[in-house]
């Protein structure tokens, strides 16, 4: 996967207006998994199919559904 193809944790977040720390959170309740994170700066990458993704886990965080 090209890396050229692929947003930034930061890209995300200002597309979603999900702040980067609650990706790194859903990346690490394993709902949100980057599409690819660099092996030599552990910098994660999503693609624009998961922006879906992200709004569906916020609108669970917006209707209080627990995302554990």
């Amino acid at each position: 996967m090209k890396k050229e193809n692929l947003l930034s944790i930061g890209a995300l977040s200002k597309q979603t207006g999900v702040h980067i720390k609650s990706l790194r959170y859903y990346d690490s309740l394993g709902i949100l998994r980057p599409a690819y994170v660099d092996p030599s700066s552990g910098y994660r990458y999503y693609s624009l199919q998961q922006i879906p993704v992200v709004d569906a886990i916020q609108l669970c965080v917006d209707l209080d559904i627990p995302l554990k």
